[in-house]
């Protein structure tokens, strides 16, 4: 990563929500929150290498490709889930 890093503040479901971004393209990198506690929300396809990550679930589902085949071992949303739903996952 280089250039940059902003943060806009946002509530959701009444949570202040900071979303760590590039200051130049606007690519989100990851977002926190201080009722996540020291948990942060990733976005993977920012990273050059994702091999050591595996999913705690697939989120938006219903907009997947009909060939995507996710398996039975994992959460899948259709669409966005509570945010507390996402964070009990990360917490297994």
């Amino acid at each position: 990563v280089s250039g940059d890093l902003s943060i806009n503040k946002y509530k959701l479901n009444g949570k202040m929500i900071q979303r760590h971004h590039c200051a130049d393209c606007g690519i989100t990198l990851w977002l926190s929150s201080p009722s996540f506690g020291s948990i942060i929300v990733l976005k993977p396809g920012t990273l050059d290498d994702t091999s050591s990550f595996k999913p705690d679930a697939h989120v938006w589902y219903r907009s997947a490709q009909p060939w995507i085949d996710v398996g039975s071992d994992i959460s899948v949303y259709q669409e966005q889930p509570e945010i507390h739903e996402l964070l009990a996952l990360g917490c297994r």
